[in-house]
């Protein structure tokens, strides 16, 4: 009856690694008196690449019987994996006495196996200063002492990566790369462990924002407010930068997305200018995407379009002169004084506001108001009142002011100009 039972440690080894494992023995027989091991003979047979037919193990240790592990004793074998190929071993008990022979083959995994890695590294930095990235190598069991480390840093300046550093490891697997980055923005350093004859390749990167100057940029129109149609100046000026001077011009109309209006270098005087037809309240934005020294910046400004206001006086029958300003004139017989307002481009929401006042003890006072009433769907809006409400032979005058929607207006509020008026008692004659 065979007692072997062929007990080991086969966890996965990685090339290279030692390793060691016992073989033992199992049968319903005991030992007999006197025995420490179980009598007859153990053969263990080493296979792997280099010796494909075996190769015995000249001397295994040999542990007597020990309850419960080994309760006929057992053989330990140690060694060290092989760097290719397979491993694997034979176990043959020649038997004695009451125990017959047996044999068992078991294969011990033998793989490359990647280790983890893990940096540690400042978010930012300052350009032209140190800064130190750590990382540590962590192996899935016993490491082997082999292969290296290597880093390659990419910057805005070198986006194919500078050339590559090697890093000395640790015997518990950490270590620490000194740099002093010369180019700000995101700097890329990326570690990569080449597992040497043993272990898998690893890699991991850490990203650190490295600062920049930031650099003076403006841009400005040459009037704040326009009519429709009309052309505005924009000029962007860029001031001190290292190795770029372009800039990007944009435009977004109210209610529409931004594009693009221009982009180039700034001229001699660090200046870039386009023209534009505005049609609406328009903001316009000046882009420097930054260099290897000084930052993106993004800077903005607003020009506003003026609608256009046009008034008239309904059913006035005479017009007068009172030193330099001319008055409608309207007479009590007459039931209403009419006065429209129409704005251009009119805006869903926008609304319109009409003041009337009267001059009396030297100075304008408001007697009225119409507040803040929709257009119409043509745009104007009509302001009536009784006539009967004047004082007669009296001045007046009247305006509107027209007060953009809230969200999303196309166009600044306006003022109309004063449009001036008299009533007279009776009729015209």
């Amino acid at each position: 009856m065979g007692p072997f039972d062929g007990r080991s440690t086969t966890a996965p080894l990685a090339p290279g690694e030692a390793y060691s494992f016992r073989a033992g023995f199992d049968s319903p027989l005991g030992l007999g008196a006197g025995e420490s091991m179980i009598p007859g003979t153990v053969r263990i047979t080493r296979y792997d690449a280099a010796d494909p037919h075996g190769v015995l193990v000249p001397d295994p240790t040999a542990t007597p019987a020990r309850a419960p592990a080994d309760f006929f004793g057992s053989y330990h074998v140690s060694g060290t994996a092989p760097l290719t190929g397979p491993l694997s071993f034979r176990v043959d008990y020649s038997g004695s006495g009451h125990y017959g022979p047996a044999g068992q083959t078991f294969d011990v995994p033998v793989a490359k196996y990647a280790p983890t890695l893990a940096l540690t590294a400042p978010s930012t930095a300052g350009r032209a200063a140190p800064t130190t990235v750590t990382g540590r190598l962590t192996w899935p069991h016993a490491q082997v002492r082999t292969g290296a480390v290597h880093v390659v840093r990419t910057d805005p300046a070198h986006p194919s990566g500078s050339s590559p550093a090697t890093v000395p490891v640790a015997a518990d697997g950490s270590f620490t790369f000194h740099d002093t980055p010369q180019v700000g923005g995101v700097n890329t350093y990326a570690f990569t462990y080449d597992g040497g004859t043993s272990y898998l390749p690893v890699t991991a990167s850490a990203k650190v924002q490295v600062s920049r100057a930031t650099p003076s940029l403006s841009v400005t129109t040459d009037a704040k407010a326009y009519h429709s149609g009309a052309t505005v100046k924009v000029t962007a000026h860029l001031g001190t930068t290292y190795n770029s001077r372009v800039m990007t011009l944009y435009t977004q109309p109210a209610g529409k997305p931004r594009t693009q209006l221009g982009s180039g270098k700034a001229d001699a005087h660090g200046n870039l200018v386009a023209n534009y037809k505005v049609t609406r309240n328009t903001v316009f934005s000046a882009a420097f995407a930054g260099d290897y020294r000084y930052a993106p910046r993004t800077v903005t400004t607003s020009a506003a379009l003026t609608p256009t206001v046009r008034t008239a006086m309904q059913w006035p029958q005479a017009t007068t002169r009172v030193g330099s300003t001319t008055y409608q004139v309207f007479y009590k017989s007459e039931a209403t004084m009419g006065f429209n307002v129409q704005v251009t481009p009119r805006q869903s929401g926008g609304c319109t506001t009409v003041y009337l006042e009267h001059y009396s003890s030297g100075a304008w006072h408001q007697v009225t108001s119409r507040s803040c009433v929709p257009l119409y769907s043509d745009g104007w809006y009509g302001y009536g009142r009784d006539l009967k409400l004047f004082t007669s032979n009296d001045h007046y005058r009247v305006r509107s002011h027209y007060t953009p929607p809230a969200k999303d207006a196309q166009t600044a509020g306006v003022w109309s100009p004063w449009t001036y008026l008299t009533v007279r008692p009776g009729r015209p004659s």
